[in-house]
């Protein structure tokens, strides 16, 4: 049977972009941060976690540094939640230094505040530096959680460190007794098939203890793409495809696979299901 057949035929409807990706600024948060501080309402740290956040969606990071100043003035710079949602606004802002200044100077630092230091480092490619916050963590005696396990797992992924990625896996369930979570394999997956263990990423998904769900697959077919194996890449697609039927992406990636082999049939059978 050809892998076209298992594909279910359907229109892509338009996406309410606007709505959905958006409008960070049109919507509630900065505009209404404004306009509190316009009618000297005094915000919250909730408020604050929150205008934040919106910052984190636009990249605002002038109107971040605005709000950093507010923070330091009236007092929340010593509370671990609003500290914590600095270092994620700077760090997606593109400014790890300033993420990195805030998380020094947090006199208090919970798992949380730990984890998104560790992100923030991941999320621009400096895997060591994410691996070595994660390890000073555990030597000041705070636990990971799942949560902080994907953050330093995905740094390695981005950094390319396989046996480090490895190496923190392995722990998960020997030094914390945790269960990896599908997350935690998804990291793996993408960690080994960036590095082009193409072999060593599928069977370690046959191997997996929990279901293997989009994202598994997703990542294999993505590295299928970039290293140029379509067999595998059919098997992860097909895989792929049973769980969403109607994942745009899973298209264009196979469609891409199909194009470097100058497969134009199965190029043009491929499009045709994203349009």
């Amino acid at each position: 049977m050809d892998l076209f057949d298992t594909m279910p035929t359907w229109k892509l409807r338009p996406r309410e972009g606007y709505a959905r990706i958006g409008d960070a600024f049109e919507s509630i948060s900065i505009r209404l941060f404004h306009r509190m501080n316009s009618d000297n309402v005094a915000p919250d740290q909730v408020t604050l976690i929150a205008v934040l956040g919106a910052c984190n969606q636009i990249t605002a990071l002038q109107y971040g540094r605005g709000v950093h100043a507010f923070v330091t003035k009236d007092g929340f710079a010593a509370d671990a939640f609003v500290g914590t949602a600095l270092i994620n606004m700077y760090a997606k802002c593109g400014s790890l230094g300033r993420s990195r200044r805030v998380f020094d100077e947090m006199p208090e630092k919970n798992l949380v505040s730990w984890s998104a230091m560790v992100a923030g480092y991941g999320l621009h490619g400096r895997g060591m530096e994410a691996i070595a916050v994660f390890n000073e963590m555990k030597v000041k005696g705070i636990r990971p959680d799942e949560v902080a396990f994907t953050s330093v797992l995905s740094a390695c992924s981005h950094a390319g460190l396989v046996n480090e990625g490895r190496e923190i896996f392995h722990q998960i369930k020997s030094e914390y007794s945790l269960n990896p979570i599908v997350e935690h394999y998804s990291c793996m997956v993408d960690l080994l098939g960036r590095a082009g263990h193409l072999d060593e990423a599928y069977d370690f998904i046959n191997k997996m203890e929990v279901m293997p769900n989009v994202d598994v697959w997703a990542a294999l077919l993505s590295a299928c793409r970039v290293h140029h194996n379509v067999v595998l890449a059919e098997l992860a697609a097909r895989n792929a495809f049973a769980l969403n039927p109607k994942g745009v992406g899973l298209y264009v990636s196979l469609s891409n696979i199909y194009a470097a082999e100058k497969r134009w049939d199965d190029v043009e059978m491929a499009s045709k299901k994203i349009y």
